[in-house]
């Protein structure tokens, strides 16, 4: 990153008389401070033919050199620039642990092994399109929710390096061909029936005392997995006819380094609760009293839904293994963890709360993501729509022959009428 501390000051042409084909070269000469004091620099540009495409890129230079279209050479390579965005842009700035953990996953993992050592300012369309098509196909395909992920990354990356640092003129991934799109409502969200939701919880109940309270809070609430991961006790008011929880953060890393952050949303939100739930919230916390008076080992972080240890939980482990097993004992359909969110937006929705309600409750930014995702109508809705126009149809085959008869003679007689009077 040296070559964006030279400050170029003017342009001019030179011959090389080695140089058969190309002999013109333009020159950008300037200078940088070392100590306080200036040292002159210069690099060129571009080698040409004739002394006139010089002098017409000379021109061209200088014309920049006045206004902020000016990028000055560097020979910095892609990976190069890309470590250096995380370590001072996305490191140092104002981002979530799991968003700083994304970017360098995404950027190290797959950005830089592929476009790594193509020169920065050699990066070109083309390359960020193979990129693209070679993550479509193969071994390392991924799915185009992901690979959307990774250009909104690497378009943040080289939007940084095109403004505030000027190492490019222009973004290349805005004028790629194939960039991977969003596709608004490409999927209706899949949730369970009221029978399947009772034989969930009344499973979780067998499982244990934890289970019970952690899937009635997650059905009741529709409140995220790592939201749920991450309550603390301090957070919730576990008291019949006055139960409610702040959900204020979640868990961003599990494991032994586990951390919590603030919501996806960055807001709080206040979520009432029944006193089933408070019921069972009750008995898990006297089971984990328990816990910390007998196992030395248990650690009291606080927070409300721990393992046998008091570490937070696995969300991996909660999303791959317990719940399916739960769902398995269940003999319910093999959904997704997530699906318990869509379940109660859904079971909101179809009884007539409002979506505004609704979508505070789940903590979205605003109102129209709730309808975004959810703005569609249940199988039984379907179904009713499809007898009530079988039903039309047959009501107008079966028609009364009386009023056919009526008709036929009214139409009749229109027509002796229309021939008498021509």
């Amino acid at each position: 990153m040296t070559n964006t501390s030279v400050k170029f000051t003017s342009c001019y042409v030179t011959k090389y008389k080695g140089k058969k084909e190309h002999p013109y070269v333009v020159m950008l000469a300037g200078y940088t401070l070392v100590n306080g004091r200036k040292k002159r620099k210069q690099t060129h540009i571009g080698c040409f033919k004739t002394k006139r495409e010089a002098e017409a890129e000379r021109a061209k230079q200088l014309a920049a050199m006045h206004t902020s279209a000016f990028v000055p050479p560097s020979d910095i390579s892609t990976g190069e620039y890309l470590e250096y965005w995380l370590d001072e842009y996305i490191a140092k700035g104002n981002y979530k642990v799991r968003t700083i953990e994304t970017y360098g996953s995404v950027v190290r993992q797959h950005l830089i092994p592929a476009l790594g050592l193509i020169p920065l300012q050699e990066l070109s369309e083309r390359d960020i399109e193979r990129y693209y098509s070679s993550h479509r196909l193969g071994k390392e395909r991924v799915s185009e929710g992901t690979l959307r992920q990774h250009h909104a990354i690497l378009h943040k990356a080289l939007g940084v390096a095109t403004t505030s640092m000027k190492l490019l003129p222009t973004n290349p991934t805005e004028r790629v061909e194939g960039k991977p799109k969003r596709k608004r409502n490409s999927k209706v969200p899949r949730t369970w029936s009221e029978e399947e939701v009772t034989s969930i919880l009344e499973t979780a109940q067998v499982m244990g005392t934890r289970q019970a309270a952690f899937y009635l809070m997650a059905m009741e609430t529709g409140m995220r997995k790592g939201e749920l991961c991450g309550l603390l006790w301090e957070d919730v008011v576990a008291r019949f006819g006055l139960g409610e929880i702040v959900v204020r953060r979640q868990l961003v890393r599990s494991g032994k380094n586990w951390a919590l952050g603030s919501t996806k949303s960055g807001r709080e939100r206040v979520l009432p609760i029944s006193d089933e739930l408070v019921d069972k919230l009750l008995a898990w916390r006297k089971e984990q009293e328990v816990l910390l008076s007998t196992d030395e080992c248990y650690e009291n972080n606080g927070l409300v839904f721990t393992n046998r240890h008091g570490s937070p939980l696995l969300m991996n482990n909660i999303g791959q293994r317990e719940f399916r097993c739960l769902l398995q004992a269940a003999g319910v359909r093999q959904l997704r963890f997530h699906d318990i969110r869509h379940t109660n937006a859904s079971r909101l929705l179809a009884a007539g709360e409002e979506v505004k309600l609704v979508s505070e409750r789940l903590g979205h930014s605003s109102a129209s993501i709730t309808m975004d995702i959810y703005c569609h109508t249940s199988d039984a809705a379907h179904r009713a729509l499809a007898d009530r126009i079988w039903k039309n149809n047959k009501s107008k085959k079966t028609e009364d022959p009386a009023r056919s008869s009526i008709y036929c003679l009214r139409r009749g007689q229109s027509s002796i009428e229309t021939a008498v009077s021509h």
